[in-house]
């Protein structure tokens, strides 16, 4: 049965039966059916191990330092920076980037056809300056013999340099985009703001940030 493969995982059993429920109501709104048995579907709980694959601030710049060649380093920068998903950063042109005092901005064209502006740093805004070749045109990010990266040599990349830095773990492009969304939340960072960058269609998505590392602040109101 489809909702108890035996590849799935607890997180896909849990979309598919949502994705049933949904359909259940619908055919009851319609009148399809004369009940909505959804409500009946049970699913075990989902542990959050969002936890599990944040990297700390100075694993990322180990990482950064361990990418073997300058489009490597800014496959990783712009991972992090701009918490783009893999399918994002491999699509990304230049004629998506805008230089402007000293940083950059870019166009990101994400899931759903929904698209949203992000600030990249003037660090890496400087990188990109430097790598990139003239006439700035078409993709970013190329094989050596020219073509787009595809998301298969993008994971490549980062788990080699994870690899070379000694970050245990099986570190993913997607590690650096949860790593970019805690430390911002944990900085203070406003939700909104977050989840503007990362292309979250909810904040409720964005605000499960916020529980992955415990605010300092509190400490002083813990006396054990």
């Amino acid at each position: 049965m489809l909702l108890r493969h035996r590849d799935a995982t607890p997180a896909t059993l849990a979309h598919r039966v949502a994705a049933l429920r949904s359909l259940l109501r619908l055919a009851h709104e319609i009148g399809y059916l004369a009940a909505n048995p959804g409500p009946l579907l049970r699913t075990r709980a989902v542990p959050r191990t969002i936890a599990a694959r944040i990297l700390e601030p100075d694993q990322v710049v180990e990482l950064l330092a361990a990418a073997r060649t300058p489009r490597d380093r800014l496959v990783v920068r712009v991972l992090y920076v701009g918490a783009v998903r893999v399918s994002e950063l491999v699509g990304l042109d230049w004629e998506h980037v805008r230089f402007h005092d000293g940083a950059a901005s870019a166009t990101i064209n994400g899931k759903g056809g929904r698209t949203r502006e992000i600030a990249l740093s003037a660090g890496t805004a400087a990188e990109l300056e430097r790598f990139g070749p003239e006439p700035r045109a078409g993709a970013i990010f190329r094989t050596r013999t020219g073509g787009r990266l595809s998301a298969r040599d993008v994971r490549r990349i980062v788990i080699r340099a994870a690899r070379a830095a000694g970050i245990p773990g099986n570190v993913s492009p997607h590690w650096l985009r949860h790593s970019l969304a805690t430390h911002a939340t944990a900085r203070g960072a406003p939700v909104p703001m977050v989840a503007a960058h990362l292309g979250h269609a909810s904040i409720a998505t964005t605000s499960a940030y916020l529980h992955v590392r415990p605010r300092p602040e509190l400490s002083q109101w813990i006396d054990l």
